[in-house]
């Protein structure tokens, strides 16, 4: 059974970023697609490469992707075939939150 996210989640992760004042973008853009991933250089944890709806490709924290959007990082390291992969225990955490949301 496929999950999808509820409106009130998606409302929340909206105004949550809205009221980022660390943010550096002025607009609000929305997170299209994760397109990549990397093993930072400390070895212990990872960045995805983001594709944002203003078309801009950014590296972002996994964690903090994860965090904005757990179905989506889940869903890519599922096509991905990262979830039996060794990718570390921020990676193992990640997954296992996100698998939850499904």
């Amino acid at each position: 059974m496929e999950s999808i996210i509820s409106y009130n989640e998606m409302i929340d992760a909206v105004n949550k970023r809205m009221e980022n004042e660390n943010d550096e973008h002025d607009a609000l853009r929305f997170m299209d697609s994760l397109v990549n991933h990397r093993l930072n250089s400390d070895k212990k944890t990872y960045s995805v490469k983001v594709k944002w709806s203003n078309g801009e490709y950014t590296w972002e924290p996994l964690w903090q992707m994860a965090e904005d959007d757990p179905v989506t990082c889940a869903k890519y390291a599922e096509d991905s075939n990262l979830l039996d992969l060794e990718i570390g225990q921020e990676g193992k955490d990640i997954c296992k939150n996100a698998k939850a949301s499904f």
